[in-house]
């Protein structure tokens, strides 16, 4: 009977603990999630700052974990709408689109961690009529997240047919909106633009060979070898062209040649336009003029 008593008794006790427990556990505040939200610009925009959709934006741990994401034009061009749960530990948020850079951004609200990676704090910020956090303000304000495209290179060799590097070679590149960049091969004929990132249309050019076809380029490509044709100076049966010039030269000599043997000879036979006039053979028919006309 003492054991059945003090089995019951035990029993209850392991309920009221566990009731206690639920009740503590009641009382404790549960996290709530938190909205975040704010805009991005192209800042490389020749005309102005314009709103940046398709820009990828994350909340991450302090593990690289994604709790978050986000892309931007989400209701308004270049806005972003994040809702997470906070917990301990640190939180970062990176901004990722192909061929950009993250430029400026609010300082008052973000510190750059690494390249990619900002740390923010909103804790100061008063939350708006539906309880949601604005990071940054619109594009009109001034104070939002910045991207800009981000800086490339193209770069490579121009080489003649037997491997030279052709030192002077004109290097030009061309985008798709018409932008051009333009460089001169140095020593070795290495050649290195510096152009936003993207896809080119590229021609090269040098003194004594063939320009080079237009090929596709991007800054993504590695090192780019272009090799020139020498250009054919070949003018005449096979010569080039300090010989053809040599054989254009006798032959006209010898034109020459011929056109005054022939006026030498039609004026021996009276039939030239031309008159021969010997000084010697005039002196004589003066001198013997005067004498005459004196006696």
């Amino acid at each position: 009977m003492f054991s059945r008593v003090a089995l019951a008794a035990v029993l209850l006790a392991l309920l009221a603990v566990v009731a206690v427990s639920q009740a503590a556990d009641a009382d404790e505040p549960v996290e709530e999630s938190v909205t975040l939200y704010g805009y991005v610009a192209d800042v490389s925009n020749e005309t102005g700052n314009v709103p940046l959709d398709g820009v990828v934006v994350c909340i991450v741990d302090a593990r690289g974990n994604v709790v978050a994401m986000s892309e931007t034009g989400d209701g308004a061009a270049g806005r972003f709408v994040l809702t997470y749960q906070p917990g301990e530990g640190t939180y970062g948020m990176t901004f990722t689109k192909e061929g950009y850079t993250v430029r400026t951004w609010p300082e008052t609200v973000f510190t750059k961690v690494q390249s990619d990676l900002f740390g923010f704090d909103y804790s100061w910020i008063i939350p708006d009529e539906d309880g949601k956090y604005r990071l940054t303000s619109d594009i009109d304000g001034g104070s939002f997240i910045g991207m800009g495209l981000t800086e490339g290179h193209i770069f490579g060799y121009v080489m003649s047919e037997s491997e030279k590097g052709l030192s002077g070679a004109k290097v030009r590149i061309t985008s798709s909106d018409g932008q051009v960049f333009s460089t001169t091969a140095g020593d070795g004929g290495y050649f290195d633009i510096q152009a936003y990132h993207g896809t080119y249309e590229m021609e090269v050019s040098c003194k004594g060979f063939q320009n080079s076809e237009k090929m596709e380029v991007s800054t993504s490509d590695p090192m780019i070898s272009v090799v020139l044709k020498e250009k054919d100076h070949t003018l005449f049966f096979g010569m080039d062209v300090p010989h053809t010039l040599e054989v254009i030269g006798v032959f006209l000599a010898l034109v020459v040649l011929i056109i005054v043997a022939v006026a030498i000879s039609r004026n021996r036979r009276g039939k030239s336009i031309l008159k021969i006039v010997n000084d010697l053979d005039q002196q004589d028919e003066d001198d013997e003029y005067r004498r005459r006309f004196a006696s």
